[in-house]
């Protein structure tokens, strides 16, 4: 498998606050340079699948962008509010038979080529109970055979879940428990770990990108930080059980690492969308997409 190990840098760091600043210089052209758009290089398809309490329309932008490099994409169709059940202890089905259905209807339209994944925060450890084939809430997806790629962005794969508003265990059935450890059957991330650990299936690219762009620093008086440190601190801590550790100001490094996965950092990207707004830049805009496509279209 190709290796990406290492950090991409698109941004400079403002030091004093430890949090990385808009972007001041344009990305080389040379991220197109391996990839071909002419219409006699057919490229597999990419659907995109939206993070925990997303929608589909914050990545339409992503969607352009990658359409914009040749390949056919798609967004799995999803309404933020559908995510509310899950805070409540309900299972993920309702995103995993909707995956189902787009992977399945994108791979017949295609005449059977397989796909792309490119999954933002938790679609990456959703994605991966999609692709097996064991019972989970009664329902088996076996996603693994249309796929060829699974590609996370700020997925927090060894989140701890240790919210501050705490985590409600899941009711799940339908699923053969003296496979599942304690944590699994209350957990569908733990479930993902215990049932498909790391890079489970060797047919599928598995690839772990995270956003180095602010580092967690708790709140103190008299302190000169950011919004986004505290922010992060608290994320951080709540995932990895450390807060003054860097990440995408949601997802820390540590949680993002799948094990046997290729593994990317992109300094000075940010987890969500709506960073947009504060000038940074996110997963979705073209210059990282520009990236992402090259890990796709990279040799095995």
């Amino acid at each position: 498998m190709a290796s990406f190990t290492g950090a991409t840098r698109l941004v400079q760091k403002d030091k004093q606050h430890e949090v990385a600043r808009k972007p001041t210089y344009a990305i080389n052209a040379i991220f197109y340079s391996n990839i071909n758009t002419s219409e006699g290089n057919v490229k597999a398809p990419v659907v995109i699948l939206p993070g925990f309490l997303q929608g589909s329309k914050p990545y339409q932008e992503m969607q352009h962008n990658f359409h914009a490099l040749g390949f056919p994409t798609s967004v799995m169709p999803l309404n933020s509010p559908e995510w509310a059940p899950t805070l409540y202890g309900a299972s993920f089905d309702f995103y995993l038979k909707r995956l189902k259905a787009e992977v399945t209807e994108v791979h017949n339209r295609h005449e059977g080529h397989k796909v792309h994944l490119v999954a933002h925060s938790a679609g990456g450890w959703l994605a991966r109970i999609f692709l097996g084939e064991a019972m989970y809430n009664g329902y088996s997806y076996n996603g693994e055979r249309m796929v060829q790629s699974l590609l996370c962005l700020g997925s927090p794969h060894y989140s701890l879940e240790a919210y501050p508003f705490r985590r409600v265990p899941e009711k799940r059935k339908g699923e053969d428990m003296r496979l599942l450890d304690d944590a699994a059957k209350g957990s569908s991330l733990c479930f993902a770990n215990c049932m498909y650990p790391g890079a489970f299936y060797p047919s599928v690219r598995y690839i772990s990108v995270c956003g180095k762009s602010v580092k967690g620093i708790p709140w103190q008086p008299g302190r000169k930080i950011t919004s986004e440190n505290v922010v992060s601190f608290y994320s951080n801590k709540a995932n990895c059980g450390e807060g003054e550790v860097w990440g995408d100001a949601v997802t820390d490094l540590n949680s993002a690492k799948l094990e046997g996965a290729a593994w990317v950092e992109l300094e000075g990207v940010w987890h969500s969308p709506a960073s947009k707004k504060k000038g940074h830049i996110w997963y979705g805009d073209k210059v990282v997409v520009q990236q992402l496509a090259r890990m796709l279209e990279s040799e095995a």
